[in-house]
């Protein structure tokens, strides 16, 4: 073994170049034969082969390194923004085109205007015209529009199943508890059994817990601290200050109610003593006229008697003026105040409380609804006499009203002829002639 021999065969040597042609010659004849000749499966073996040893002649090493690896200095040129853009909106394109075909059923796939516009066409014919004139028009076919929110009219046939006659068949099969046949005693069941929730604070079904469970969900009894728990004074210091709380409130509520009661009994006394005073005064005033007339009365007959007729008639003149004061008061007076004059005259006594307007009638609710309304006993219908049309007075409640109300105009005519008897008809007369002052010629108002 020489030392040549180990060192590589020269390169681009004549002998080499024309063994690559005829290998490259060779192969591309194989592999025109094999894609032009498909005759059975073995010949597609040798195609596979042909194709590996073409490809296999022509792979070193350095194929299998990459590009970045063989020159790390290497800049790849970057895409324009025109690039980019047209492989967005192509990229786009294709994935819309998929979500519509998927997203959308196939009984309501509605296009939009711009897949509507994107596949109309147009068509273009010719007319001649009668005058021979040809005239060419462009139509453009576009798939009609259509609601999405309609509903299909296409309707989806449903297929029914068939019945199964086949009865289905049971699979039997041993258990554990059919094996065992145990049976769980009373204290095994109460460990699983799970209390339902009960709150604290809300429980409007009424539910209750038993006093262990209570315990065990307290904090306060737990496993390091199983003792008595120690309750403190302040819930019996709580319980009584509401006790006294109570208590006071009780007094004061019932203080309160005390004083509110004599506050009405003063005030309802206050106001019997005040109609008292105000009917003792009518009274009064009423003496006081009639003795004021008495008076009057007996100084005209004294003077009478005294023979003196000028100071008569200043004293008749004064009388008479004391009656008509007294008449214009009483056509000044309140029905009331009339009421008491007409009473006291007659001789009858009326309370004086009806007299100062303190009575009230009392209203009754019978005669404001018709009883024909309401429901009554089975001898509703029954009539006591014949002649009876009616159960109950048409005007029952007028009647009522009226028993206790004094008629007005019979209390006017009455005074009114009262008055006219007092006073009678008034003229002017001469006075007398016996007098032997001033006033003989004197003329004044008396009674005819």
């Amino acid at each position: 073994m020489s030392f040549s021999s180990l060192l590589p065969p020269p390169r681009r040597t004549s002998s080499e170049k024309e063994s690559q042609v005829s290998l490259v010659k060779r192969n591309r004849e194989l592999v025109l034969k094999a894609l032009t000749d498909d005759d059975n499966q073995d010949d597609n073996v040798k195609k596979d082969n042909i194709f590996d040893s073409v490809v296999g002649s022509k792979l070193n090493f350095q194929d299998f390194v990459p590009i970045r690896q063989r020159n790390f200095n290497m800049e790849l040129p970057k895409p324009s923004q025109q690039e980019i853009e047209e492989t967005y909106n192509r990229t786009k394109k294709v994935f819309d085109k998929i979500l519509a075909t998927t997203l959308q059923p196939e009984t309501l796939a509605v296009k939009n205007s711009e897949q509507a516009n994107a596949e109309s066409y147009e068509l273009k014919y010719e007319t001649k015209q009668p005058s021979g004139a040809v005239k060419s028009r462009v139509l453009k076919i576009v798939e009609k529009a259509q609601d999405p929110l309609q509903p299909s009219t296409i309707k989806a046939g449903k297929v029914v199943a068939p019945p199964v006659e086949e009865e289905i068949t049971p699979l039997f099969h041993k258990t554990e508890a059919a094996d065992s046949a145990k049976t769980f005693s009373k204290e095994e069941r109460a460990e699983w059994d799970i209390p339902a929730a009960i709150s604290s604070w809300k429980n409007p079904k009424g539910h209750t817990l038993s006093l262990d469970k209570r315990l065990a969900m307290d904090a306060r009894y737990n496993k390091q601290n199983v003792g008595p728990h120690e309750v403190s004074e302040g819930f019996a210091n709580l319980s009584s200050a509401l006790e006294v709380a109570d208590s006071e409130a009780r007094q004061q509520m019932k203080v309160r109610a005390e004083a509110k009661r004599r506050l009405a009994d003063e005030e309802s006394r206050e106001k019997e003593e005040k109609m008292r005073l105000l009917a003792q005064k009518a009274r009064e005033e009423r003496e006081n006229e009639r003795s004021a007339n008495a008076r009057f009365g007996r100084r005209i007959a004294d003077h009478e008697d005294e023979h003196d007729p000028a100071k008569g008639r200043r004293i008749a003149r004064k009388a008479r003026e004391v009656e008509l004061e007294k008449d214009m008061r009483k056509s000044k007076m309140s029905t009331a105040d009339r009421l008491r004059e007409l009473a006291y005259s007659q001789g009858r006594d009326i309370s004086e409380r009806v007299i100062l307007s303190a009575a009230k009638a009392t209203d009754s609710s019978e005669g404001l609804y018709d009883s024909r309304l309401f429901s009554k006993g089975a001898n509703a219908n029954a009539r006591r006499h014949e002649d009876q049309l009616y159960d109950q007075p048409l005007f029952d409640q007028q009647a009522r009203d009226s028993s206790n109300r004094a008629n007005l105009d019979q209390i006017d005519s009455m005074i009114g002829e009262e008055k006219g008897e007092k006073r009678g008809h008034i003229q002017f007369t001469e006075a007398s002639k016996d007098s032997t002052r001033d006033e003989e010629k004197e003329y004044g108002l008396q009674d005819k």
